[in-house]
């Protein structure tokens, strides 16, 4: 027996009223999240023991890592031609909004340059000082330098295991 494939009603002015629509059920992120990271993992994809949203796959040479945050997915890599492949097979698979590269998200302005990735959170900043008023108030020194340059070999914390450092 086939099911009816909506309401249809004699009256064409009436319409049906949703209760509750599966975007607004609380269980609705998990049941889409479980089914993606099912897929992921089955196209082989390594899930974070520490970050159930962060997914890695290593190809060859070259390590893809996919971040899941809400309703955004976040792909990078060292090769382009690798994160366009990946991409394309999540797109057949599910629908998905490309949006080209990163240049904001989670407040952080994301910005490529020849010397790497810049971050910032200065339209963030403005956003907090405009929404507590305090936009025309005048700036105060900072209690660290500002010209301070971090790299992976200096600081408390190396990001190296051979580091000594730690």
């Amino acid at each position: 027996m086939e099911l009816p494939k909506g309401y249809n009603s004699v009256d064409k002015t009436l319409v049906c009223r949703l209760k509750k629509s599966l975007y607004g059920l609380r269980q609705a992120f998990r049941q889409w999240f479980g089914k993606f990271s099912t897929t992921l993992i089955g196209n082989g994809f390594s899930q974070l023991k520490n970050d159930y949203y962060l997914f890695t796959i290593d190809k060859g040479a070259s390590l893809v890592i996919l971040l899941v945050y809400v309703d955004d997915i976040l792909l990078a890599g060292p090769s382009v031609a690798c994160v366009h492949s990946i991409q394309a097979k999540l797109q057949a698979l599910f629908k998905l909004k490309i949006h080209g590269p990163l240049k904001y998200f989670l407040g952080l302005e994301i910005a490529n340059s020849t010397k790497g990735i810049v971050l910032t959170q200065q339209k963030y900043a403005f956003s907090l000082l405009e929404d507590t008023g305090f936009l025309g108030c005048k700036p105060s020194s900072l209690p660290m330098d500002p010209n301070l340059k971090l790299n992976m070999l200096n600081g408390d914390y190396c990001l190296i295991p051979q580091c000594t450092g730690v």
